[in-house]
């Protein structure tokens, strides 16, 4: 799962970047999907392992290499990755495996992949897509157009020189648009993986517009999303609770930004004012949301219809915490046997004990 490294922004990409700086450890990086929604999420991987010079003879820079790439990408024009993809990446196919492995003693067999006919399989989400997806059109993610504002960096060419001014302005809407299709695009992908994920994503992110428009309005700071632990992790509900000082808050790796947070009165007005819409919109959206989880009884209807022995079972994988957590709780209630939960975040038995 190489691909969750996609961001060199993260705690983890750190880490491996620092774990690997120390030249101790061979890493082997193996991932199907290199390229989730940028280009750029290849070259986070590759300069793990590779010098912004290592392709002088095809670009000054490997970043800009990807960058201009990326930018055909965007205008749907042809990309050309093939001199990277050769020269620096092991790509194995099922039908390359399979043929390497003809002349082993255990050639390898991949089962053949059938869409069930089975009607159980099926069931409505009672989900109404369109008018979320309308819902959705309606949140202003002011919150994200100021963090683009303030602490965007200066835009650049692949070439790192810098972008004129008379045309920085309409890229930098572009990138604010750009990020709000990604968090729709998310949004969508946990309202597919469960409905309890959906409602945990939107559960937090409606706990930071609140505590972000307060902050804004008590202290006329801007309190970006990627701070939003440091207020949806505080105990609200404590009647003594007051939210920490900018002196406070702003410290750390976060000491550097606390200037270009701060929010004039009129910069004030406009985010309580946004946030505002954004929750109404928010509460709206968790009002369409049934109650009932079909999918997660088709599931439990499709595992009790399935006659297990001891020396085999069912694993089930998903890419959320939210959803391996709702499984895990709603199985043990409902079925018996060893169920088990194993995630990045935490483990745990059949008896709920970590």
């Amino acid at each position: 799962e190489a691909h969750y490294f996609k961001s060199s922004s993260s705690n983890r990409y750190s880490a491996l970047q620092e774990l690997m700086a120390t030249g101790e450890k061979q890493i082997v990086l193996l991932t199907a999907t290199p390229i989730n929604n940028r280009l750029m999420d290849l070259y986070s991987l590759l300069s793990l392992y590779l010098k912004d010079n290592s392709i002088t003879d095809l670009s000054p820079s490997l970043k800009g290499y990807f960058s201009a790439q990326q930018k055909l990408w965007e205008n749907d024009n042809a990309v050309n990755l093939d001199p990277i993809l050769r020269r620096f990446v092991v790509r194995t196919s099922r039908e390359l495996a399979k043929a390497l492995s003809e002349d082993s003693a255990q050639p390898l067999n991949f089962p053949e992949r059938k869409l069930g006919d089975d009607p159980m399989d099926r069931y409505e989400t009672g989900v109404d897509y369109e008018k979320i997806d309308e819902a959705f059109d309606r949140l202003t993610f002011i919150y994200y157009d100021y963090a683009v504002d303030k602490l965007g960096k200066n835009l650049r060419l692949p070439d790192g020189s810098m972008i004129d001014s008379s045309v920085a302005h309409d890229k930098k809407e572009s990138l604010k648009n750009l990020v709000k299709m990604v968090m729709r695009v998310n949004f969508f992908k946990r309202l597919e993986s469960s409905v309890q994920a959906f409602k945990t994503t939107m559960g937090t992110l409606y706990k930071y517009i609140e505590s972000s428009s307060q902050y804004a309005e008590t202290n006329s700071y801007f309190v970006p999303p990627k701070m939003k632990g440091s207020l949806t992790e505080a105990n609200v509900d404590d009647e003594d609770f007051s939210f920490p000082t900018p002196g406070d808050l702003y410290i750390g790796k976060y000491a550097g930004i606390r200037q270009r947070c701060e929010l004039d009165e009129e910069e004030v007005s406009k985010y309580v004012n946004d946030c505002k819409k954004d929750l109404d919109v928010i509460e709206e959206i968790m009002s369409m949301i049934p109650d009932e989880d079909n999918k997660l009884e088709r599931v439990i209807n499709r595992l009790q219809r399935i006659n297990l022995s001891e020396n085999n079972g069912v694993i089930i994988f998903t890419q959320y915490y939210a959803t391996a957590n709702y499984i895990y709780q709603n199985l043990r209630s409902e079925l018996s046997g060893n169920i088990f939960l194993t995630t990045g975040k935490e483990s745990k038995d059949a008896s709920g004990v970590g």
